[in-house]
């Protein structure tokens, strides 16, 4: 069997995609396949981002707060986020709409199976759904990725975290207001520890801890950490745990490699969506869908242009060396960004989309030892 485009992971990334595609009138007419090891039937993520205008998503958007809160030991405010709001969505929510709007057109074909054996020559490519092969002119990858080989003096952080959705017997939360980083709790040198809490209703919210680090924790720590911010932060004994997530997003600020061979191009976290110094991945993974479009109209092939290297790795790179080399706690440094300059500088910066004065900003309101050491050693590299 023969298609125009596989998606090979019907993640957020595979599904984002194809429902590009399937919102454009010209590849809409492609013959496309869509697959995955597991039927998306569960809630197993959730993913949460800040915007400004909108996005392909926003009629499933499960909760749009208006203000965060930002918490440190040495500084804690409320801020309003105009104009840009902070939004949730949740997995199943996104799978539900996206594999419904695929399946009403009658050239996409979604199956579950095992994926393997991805390959491409230079005319087409190919992989195996369990043990069968299959062939097209371009696959697009998202499935997990292998850990890269280590390489001196990159940086291999992860962010994992661990969240219960909780329902208490009377109101209790705030669901005007998300904590977007509450860094109150113990840090240890050499990573970041924080939690997110993040209220879908009076009665109901998402508490995640969340940490920056090389390695991962014993697994009970991460319900130890949940269960002391409840008493000492929440002061809230009396609620319910109604879910449960756990989630690992790779850090590295190694070079991903989007082209995994000649017909088939690397796409989300397995093709560097995420980004290095904070892990957010959501709207990445839109900006990424966009280019992909636009190639695959303008050129012929989905292989967009993209610079090799630019300043936004450095900074991103000086962050995590700050961090392995012990120099500074990341929480003062996000305190330090958070009291100093205003939230749209922080977005825009976060998003790429700053310029080299507000850049410049930001970076004169760091300290400047630390990150002057980490230079020369992410320059050298």
């Amino acid at each position: 069997m023969h298609y125009d485009y596989i998606l090979a992971g019907a993640g957020c990334a595979g599904l984002s995609l194809a429902y590009r595609l399937n919102q454009h009138p010209e590849l809409r007419q492609k013959k496309i396949l869509v697959l995955d090891k597991n039927l998306k039937n569960q809630n197993d993520r959730t993913w949460c981002f800040w915007v400004q205008g909108s996005t392909p998503f926003d009629a499933i958007a499960h909760k749009t707060w208006d203000n965060i809160w930002f918490h440190h030991a040495a500084f804690s405010q409320k801020f309003n986020l105009a104009p840009y709001r902070y939004q949730m969505i949740r997995g199943l929510d996104f799978y539900e709409f996206v594999l419904n709007d695929l399946s009403q057109n009658p050239h996409i074909t979604i199956q579950w199976g095992n994926i393997a054996n991805l390959q491409s020559q230079a005319q087409v490519a190919s992989l195996e759904l369990d043990n069968q092969a299959i062939t097209a002119d371009w696959i697009f990858n998202s499935l997990p990725p292998t850990m890269p080989e280590k390489r001196p003096n990159f940086h291999y952080y992860l962010q994992h975290f661990k969240g219960w959705v909780v329902e208490t017997p009377q109101a209790f939360f705030d669901d005007s207001t998300a904590t977007f980083m509450d860094f109150r709790i113990p840090q240890q040198s050499g990573e970041a520890r924080f939690f997110y809490v993040l209220p879908t209703s009076p009665t109901r919210a998402l508490v995640e801890f969340t940490v920056f680090s090389e390695n991962l924790l014993p697994e009970a720590q991460y319900d130890e950490e949940l269960k002391k911010y409840f008493q000492t932060f929440l002061q809230l004994s009396d609620y319910q745990i109604v879910e449960q997530e756990f989630g690992i997003i790779p850090m590295y600020d190694t070079s991903f490699a989007t082209r995994h061979s000649p017909r088939i191009l690397n796409i989300g976290i397995t093709g560097g969506r995420a980004k290095a110094s904070t892990g957010y991945t959501f709207m990445n993974i839109q900006k990424q869908s966009d280019r992909i479009i636009a190639s695959l109209l303008n050129n012929q092939h989905p292989f967009y242009t993209e610079s090799a290297w630019h300043r936004f790795q450095l900074y991103d790179s000086m962050l995590l060396n700050v961090l392995k080399n012990h120099r500074k706690l990341a929480a003062d440094v996000f305190r330090i960004m958070f009291e100093r300059h205003p939230l749209p500088r922080i977005w825009r910066f976060l998003d790429e989309k700053s310029n080299f004065w507000e850049e410049l900003q930001i970076m004169a309101s760091m300290p400047p030892l630390p990150f002057l050491q980490a230079l020369p050693q992410v320059l050298w590299r």
